[in-house]
C-alpha cells in the first residue's frame, strides 16, 4: 500500500478502452447477467472495513468470503491474480486498458457472480491483475474490485457517517429529502462524472472516483487553464497504478463548489501527464465521503446528502513530505516531496523505516492507526527508526 507523498490510485481509470483486444478470446457472453433483485431491506446494510484510503467492505465469490474495494473510477470489475489462480478463475484472453499514465494488458474472463452485502451482482467480463503493485503486503488489500460494470440493476448507497454500505434495486429506490441530486454523464471511456468549479471559475466536468485517495486530481492541461500553478505553493507526489508510477504535482484549490455545497483548502493533485480522452477532473474519496452518496449508474442520477460535520471538516493532508510504500516489516520510501520536511531534512529514496516513535511497522500498520502519524499536528516532532539502526526525528509541516 502506498502512502504519505504518495497516492494509491486503484486501477482502470476511464476504461472505455476496455473494448480493445489483444489476442484471441474465448467466447464469452456479450450481454450481461441479471442478477436476481434484493428486496430493501436493513439486512442489506454492510459496514465499511477499517481502511482510511478506500471503501471496503465483505462479500463471497465462489464459496469464498472476499474483500471487495468500491471503486466507481473503474468501469470494470476486476480480481487480483493471487486469488483468481486459488478459487480456480481462468482467464480466457487479454485486453487492454487505459489508466491515467498509460495502457497496460490484463487477462480477462466472462460471466461473473458474487455477491456484496446480501446483493448478488454481476457482470459479463472480468478482469484479472496481480494486486500487489497497488496495495504492497497489506494483508487487508481486496481481492476484488467492483467497477460500475456490475451496477447496472441496482443503486450504490453509502452512509459514510454511519460507515455502513447497501446495493438497492433500482426501482422503489428513495434519496434522503435532504439529498441534492445530480445528473451523472457517462464519457465515451465509461467515466462518470458531475459539474463542479474550481475557485469560482466556469463550470468543468469531474469524474466520481471512489477508488482514489486523492480528494481532487486534474489533468495539467486544466491546471494550466485555471491557473492552478501559479502563485500557491507546489510540491510532488508520486502516483501508481497497474499501468505505472509518475511523479505528480500538488497544490492546494481554495475553494470547489459541488452544486449547493463549498469545498475549502482542497489537496489536489495535478498529474504529469493523461488522455486527453479522459474526463479532466476527479472527485475521490476523501471529498465523496463527506455525504451520504447514492449513485444510480444506470438511470445516470447521483444523489448527495451533506454530512455537516464531515464537509466543514479541514483536509488531511501530509505532513512528512514522504512517500511510502508498506513492504512487509517495514516502510519503504518511494518518493520525497519536492520542498516537503523530509526533503528539507535530507531523506532519500530508497530508505527504509522500521518503527514509528517506537512502534514497529506490522501488518495492521494501516488498520491499526499507526499510518495517522504523517497527518499532524503541525509542528509534531515523530522519531522514526531506520532499517540501518539509525533514528531521524521528523517535525512535521504543511507544504502545499
Amino acid at each position: 500500500m502506498l502512502g504519505g507523498a504518495t497516492s494509491r490510485r486503484c486501477m482502470l481509470r476511464g476504461a472505455g478502452s476496455l473494448a480493445l483486444l489483444v489476442g484471441a478470446m474465448s467466447a464469452e457472453g456479450t450481454t450481461a447477467m441479471s442478477a436476481p433483485a434484493a428486496p430493501k431491506s436493513s439486512d442489506l446494510w454492510t459496514p465499511l472495513l477499517a481502511d482510511p484510503d478506500a471503501v471496503i467492505v465483505t462479500g463471497v465469490l465462489l464459496g469464498e468470503r472476499i474483500r471487495v474495494l468500491i471503486d466507481t473510477g473503474s468501469a470494470a470489475t476486476v480480481v487480483d491474480a493471487a486469488f483468481a489462480q486459488r478459487v480456480g478463475l481462468k482467464p480466457a484472453g487479454i485486453r487492454s486498458v487505459r489508466g491515467d499514465i498509460g495502457s497496460v494488458a490484463l487477462g480477462a474472463g466472462g460471466d461473473l457472480a458474487f455477491e456484496v452485502g446480501g446483493a448478488k451482482l454481476a457482470t459479463s467480463r472480468y478482469l484479472v491483475t496481480d494486486f500487489r503493485p497497488i496495495f504492497g503486503a497489506d494483508p487487508g488489500a481486496p481481492n476484488l474490485i467492483l467497477g460500475v460494470d456490475a451496477l447496472k440493476d441496482d443503486v450504490l448507497e453509502i452512509d459514510f457517517p454511519a460507515r455502513r454500505l447497501a446495493i438497492w434495486p433500482r426501482d422503489g429506490f428513495q434519496a434522503g429529502t435532504d439529498a441534492e441530486r445530480f445528473a451523472v454523464a457517462r464519457s465515451a471511456r465509461g467515466q462518470l462524472s458531475i459539474p463542479v468549479a474550481f475557485e469560482a471559475k466556469a463550470p468543468v466536468v469531474a469524474a466520481l472516483d471512489l477508488g482514489s485517495s486523492n480528494p481532487l486530481t486534474v489533468s495539467p492541461a486544466l491546471a494550466e487553464a485555471l491557473g492552478l500553478l501559479q502563485g500557491r505553493q507546489v510540491s510532488s507526489a508520486a502516483t501508481g497504478g497497474v499501468d505505472g508510477i509518475s511523479i505528480s504535482r500538488t497544490v492546494s484549490v481554495a475553494t470547489l463548489r459541488i452544486g449547493r455545497g463549498l469545498l475549502k483548502d482542497v489537496p489536489c493533485e495535478v498529474l504529469a501527464k493523461t488522455d486527453s480522452s479522459l474526463v479532466p477532473a476527479k472527485l475521490g474519496l476523501p471529498i465523496l465521503e463527506r455525504y451520504g452518496f447514492a449513485l444510480d449508474v444506470t438511470g445516470g442520477t447521483l444523489w448527495l446528502q451533506p454530512a455537516p460535520r464531515l464537509v466543514t471538516a479541514p483536509f488531511q493532508r501530509d505532513l512528512s513530505g514522504l512517500g511510502l510504500a508498506v513492504v512487509a516489516d517495514r516502510l519503504r520510501v518511494v518518493h520525497v516531496a519536492l520542498g516537503g520536511p523530509a526533503a528539507l531534512a535530507g531523506w532519500r529514496e530508497g530508505e527504509s523505516i522500521t518503527a514509528v516513535n517506537g512502534a514497529p511497522i506490522g501488518p495492521d500498520y494501516v488498520a491499526g492507526g499507526l499510518s495517522r502519524w504523517r497527518y499532524g499536528p503541525v509542528g509534531a516532532k515523530v522519531l522514526l527508526s531506520l532499517a540501518d539502526g539509525s533514528k531521524r526525528t521528523l517535525v512535521l509541516q504543511r507544504y502545499y
